[in-house]
């Protein structure tokens, strides 16, 4: 075991051409992209839609795991 955490919460997300969607109970709204990127270990917004893009394709349907 490396790492023991607890999963905070789970939204569904959508990423395409033009930002991130997240998906949560009864709201949806657009994080600021460089913003959302960084934190998710990317160099900025175009870095992290391009690695979608060539990966898995545009847009990008799934989910958002929130660890505590």
């Amino acid at each position: 075991v490396l790492l023991e955490a607890t999963v905070q919460r789970v939204d569904s997300i959508r990423i395409d051409e033009w930002g991130v969607t997240l998906y949560a109970p009864g709201a949806a709204w657009s994080p600021e992209e460089n913003q959302f990127a960084r934190a998710d270990g990317f160099e900025d917004w175009p870095a992290m839609r391009g690695w979608f893009e060539e990966t898995h394709g545009l847009p990008f349907p799934g989910i958002l795991i929130c660890w505590k």
